[in-house]
């Protein structure tokens, strides 16, 4: 997932993104079901026409993180919009929170803040904090902190984040 996201805010599409991701992927294990396996399994059922529903039972509950991932994952590839993706992923009988949760991690990479609905954004509580630990995760990578030297900018994080 980590590499997903990674190679998705950096600009790559869905499919670009899943190479890279499967490329990093070990391929020999005793284990028939790898996160491997299930990846292709949902890139290959989202080239389908089949019902969602019928594609995600053959990818799992999502109760386990590889069944979760490719559901998400395949969410990602058939919807068109990140509300598409979102009722997609939640739409089984499983564990619709965590795959819910992992295509929306994905959705948003691909398609940004931008693509959230406003009727969802209007009701969002605590919104402003929301945007603004979102804001910092993006950030934080260019930041330049350091527990040595007592820098603005590293007061100002430790002030914010203490425990970092």
């Amino acid at each position: 997932m980590a590499a997903l996201v990674l190679q998705l805010s950096a600009g790559c599409n869905l499919h670009e993104a899943l190479s890279v991701a499967l490329g990093l992927l070990n391929t020999e294990s005793d284990d028939e079901y790898t996160v491997f396996n299930a990846l292709i399994e949902a890139r290959d059922l989202a080239q389908l026409n089949v019902k969602p529903i019928i594609a995600i039972n053959k990818l799992g509950g999502g109760w386990i993180a590889e069944e979760a991932l490719a559901i998400a994952v395949y969410a990602c590839l058939k919807g068109r919009t990140l509300e598409e993706v979102l009722l997609i992923s939640v739409n089984h009988s499983g564990d619709s929170d965590s795959t819910g949760s992992i295509s929306g991690n994905l959705a948003g990479a691909m398609y940004g803040v931008g693509a959230i609905p406003d009727k969802w954004l209007e009701r969002l509580e605590l919104r402003g904090v929301i945007q603004e630990v979102a804001d910092d995760l993006h950030d934080c990578g260019r930041w330049e902190l350091s527990h040595q030297v007592n820098t603005p900018e590293s007061k100002r994080i430790t002030e914010k984040y203490p425990s970092w």
